[in-house]
């Protein structure tokens, strides 16, 4: 059973933690930049595929965290950019249609419509997919020594995920009751306001450290024994 306590509060066990959680913040909302933080988060990602402790690592390797940073946002965009291409796809095909129909009542375009309605659907399962596949595929990417192809091994990935099945799920059900239940309490009125404002704040905290801390540990457990491990080592 995985240690859920321990990807919530090991953020906190830092001497400076308010500092390195605010310089996270800051890069995650700038473009290209946060790559930085994308790198910065696979340190702590590989950490616990690793197995290791979790901790915060020091903001002092700019040019590797931003590396690690633009293969993690690679390998994302990989798995992440047929399902989007499509979903977008589908809703310009839906809307179009529609719009067309009600303009000049062509039959036509209904058919339009309907299909941009499955390009939807078949990019939302697609979605759904990769959404499933992403963090182990970036764990098989992380144990490897860093080896892109790794990433995308779709057999050896599905079979890893079915052997740690329950934490895997266990993982992505706590990340969506926190993410739902903070969408809740930016709708209440009056405070809604300020909970928008401070969800701003825990952007980096909650789904780069404590989301790759959680699914990091998640995957470990498909490798153990696994004679090819890489060890994390800070600044790498």
């Amino acid at each position: 059973m995985m240690d859920v306590k321990e990807a919530f509060s090991y953020p906190f066990e830092d001497d400076d933690w308010a500092i390195k959680l605010l310089i996270g913040t800051v890069f995650v909302f700038i473009p290209i930049v946060n790559f930085f933080s994308k790198g910065y988060a696979y340190t702590v990602f590989k950490a616990a595929v690793n197995n290791e402790e979790l901790y915060m690592p020091e903001w002092d390797d700019f040019k590797g965290y931003f590396i690690r940073g633009f293969w993690v946002f690679f390998i994302q965009l990989c798995y992440y950019f047929i399902p989007l291409f499509l979903i977008l796809f589908g809703v310009g095909l839906a809307v179009g249609g529609w719009y067309f129909y009600d303009l000049k009542n062509g039959d036509e375009f209904i058919v339009v419509a309907f299909m941009g309605i499955f390009f939807f659907l078949i990019g939302l399962i697609l979605a759904f997919i990769a959404i499933a596949l992403y963090p182990m595929a970036l764990a098989n990417y992380a144990k490897s020594g860093e080896r892109f192809g790794e990433a995308f091994r779709l057999f050896d990935i599905i079979s890893k995920i079915f052997m740690v099945f329950g934490d895997y799920v266990i993982a992505y059900l706590i990340m969506f009751c926190v993410v739902f239940f903070i969408s809740l309490l930016t709708i209440l009125p009056f405070i809604g306001l300020l909970f928008s404002i401070a969800n701003l704040f825990l952007i980096f905290y909650l789904y780069y450290l404590v989301w790759f801390g959680l699914i990091g540990r998640a995957c470990s457990k498909a490798f153990i024994g696994d004679v090819g491990s890489v060890p994390v080592v800070p600044g790498k």
